[in-house]
């Protein structure tokens, strides 16, 4: 990885490897922040983006395994504002009158929400939204963009709904559901949910990489939201990231203690939408529920790993599977733009699934 830096591929970077429940490999190389010429550690705090993803739907399958809700609820059933809510006609044309929106065939599930095949568009209004449920609430005035369940689009807006309806349910904010049910059981002290609450000294800087002078720069572009968002919005290191994995891996016990049954594991990265002709970026992989999933290995992003493996990739390069064939973890995070992660990730995966063996 050091080899990447002095190529100037990234700023810095940490890679973390686990295999069999323990750590065999944990690394920090390059720098934290170029301005303040601060070395990037072990323990630095990475903006972890759309990694965040996967801890949506563990929220929800806690309340699934309590029977407070199930995944083929129709989301309406538990925010009353999506009943009525229409498709829009991919087939208007205002010259000839066609009807602009259509009913529905089936409504919008829970499991719709969690494998972004919910047809939930992107607006105006949920952009300017200050909370959870004021972006759900706009994203409730919108019309479908499809069918549910019939397409794939990657996106945060039914993860927004699946969040406020763990709200609902627990009585408490989204936030404060993780933070008791998940980070504490499992020991996660340095996660945060809002950039300004990690430690100055400790939080990665976000850099890009000017194409023309190779020079990097501060990347502004995502600030200190206004609230917590549930599809990108926590603050981790690699090794607190390690131990959420690890627990998925161990079929929902970590060191003795259980935080989810095993066959609501064996849910959670099991494919919803290989039926589809698309349900993921990374070809060969297909959405489970907050999750991705191998089905066979055919991208360079998926290096090393044997189909079943699972996981979730986040803005600026971070990468994090688990691969129950061999029983190893693979995690690193960097929070770089402009250059590939790619050559990055092959070279530590591969490195890895060498040193443990695919099978």
């Amino acid at each position: 990885m050091q080899a990447f830096v002095d190529k100037g591929e990234t700023t810095g970077l940490v890679a973390l490897a686990a295999h069999k429940g323990k750590i065999i490999s944990h690394a920090a190389v390059g720098l934290q922040s170029l301005e303040s010429d601060i070395r990037m550690q072990k323990d630095s705090v990475f903006w972890a983006a759309s990694m965040s993803k996967p801890f949506v739907a563990v929220a929800i399958m806690m309340l699934v395994e309590e029977g407070a809700i199930k995944l083929s609820d129709p989301i309406e059933k538990h925010i009353p504002e999506f009943k009525g809510i229409q498709l829009t006609n991919p087939d208007y044309d205002i010259e000839k009158q066609d009807i602009k929106l259509l009913e529905l065939e089936r409504l919008v599930t829970i499991q719709d929400c969690l494998n972004h095949t919910h047809g939930l568009p992107l607006t105006a209004r949920v952009n300017a939204a200050m909370n959870i449920r004021d972006h759900v609430l706009a994203s409730a005035e919108s019309t479908l963009d499809w069918e549910p369940g019939s397409k794939w689009r990657y996106g945060g807006e039914g993860l927004h709904v699946a969040a406020h309806i763990v709200e609902l349910h627990s009585g408490m904010s989204y936030a404060d559901f993780l933070e008791k049910r998940i980070f504490k059981p499992l020991g996660m002290k340095d996660t945060w949910f809002m950039r300004d609450d990690v430690p100055a000294k400790r939080l990665v800087e976000r850099y890009t990489r000017d194409r023309k002078t190779k020079e990097w720069g501060i990347n502004a572009s995502v600030g200190n939201r206004p609230y917590f968002r549930p599809d990108g919005g926590l603050y981790m290191t690699a090794e607190n990231l390690f131990r959420f994995y690890q627990m998925m891996l161990d079929e929902g016990v970590f060191r003795g203690n259980r935080i989810l049954e095993k066959d609501t594991v064996k849910k959670l990265v099991t494919i919803t939408c290989g039926h589809l002709e698309k349900g993921d970026h990374i070809k060969g992989c297909f959405s489970a529920l907050g999750f991705r999933t191998v089905r066979e290995q055919i991208d360079g992003r998926t290096t090393g790993l044997n189909p079943g493996s699972y996981g979730h990739g986040g803005s600026g390069g971070s990468m994090a599977w688990a691969d129950p064939a061999t029983n190893t973890i693979y995690i690193f995070m960097r929070n770089n733009y402009g250059t590939s992660q790619l050559p990055m990730v092959e070279a530590f995966q591969g490195t890895v699934s060498a040193t443990v063996g695919r099978n």
